[in-house]
């Protein structure tokens, strides 16, 4: 009989023990992940602003070897950028890649309604382009680091319902 309760605690505490593992893992993954997506969002902040750099030089060697190093930097970590940074920074590739042909047909064209909108196109493109910059740090946000005063200038303790809080 015995044999039988104990076969049983045994055989409901391995599923419990397991889950407990699992769940130990996955929260280790999910710091590991973190900084990586932290990481990814320093990078992609440095590749806007290289981006910045060539974004009103012609089409040239240089120019495509920057956009072409962006763009596997993307590749290789949009899946750790934030969804909005994700695509915002995609079609800053895009944006960079075109602007200075844009401008060009620009400054070619006729005055008229065609002209007026194709500066509204490329006036908005540019201000996606640098609405960039913004997005990547508002969605990495940190918390800011605050000291937790326990006690007074004078010495006295402070009293909290949860010190825990600021």
């Amino acid at each position: 009989m015995w044999e039988i309760v104990m076969a049983l605690i045994v055989g409901a505490a391995i599923p419990i023990i397991i889950q407990y593992i699992q769940t130990k893992e996955k929260e280790k993954f999910k710091l590991v992940a973190i900084e990586k997506r932290l990481e990814a969002h320093q990078q992609a902040l440095k590749q806007w602003s290289i981006l910045q750099s060539v974004i009103h030089k012609k089409n040239n060697e240089e120019k495509t070897k920057i956009i072409s190093d962006v763009r596997n930097f993307w590749l290789s970590n949009s899946l750790y950028l934030e969804k909005e940074t994700r695509k915002k920074f995609k079609d800053a590739i895009w944006i960079v890649s075109s602007y200075s042909m844009w401008l060009e047909m620009y400054r070619k064209m006729e005055p008229g309604k065609e002209k007026e909108d194709h500066k509204k196109f490329f006036t908005d493109c540019w201000n996606d382009f640098h609405q960039l910059f913004e997005i990547i740090q508002k969605e990495v946000e940190l918390e800011p680091i605050k000291p937790i005063e326990d006690r007074t200038p004078e010495g006295e303790e402070i009293m909290r319902e949860n010190k825990g809080k600021n």
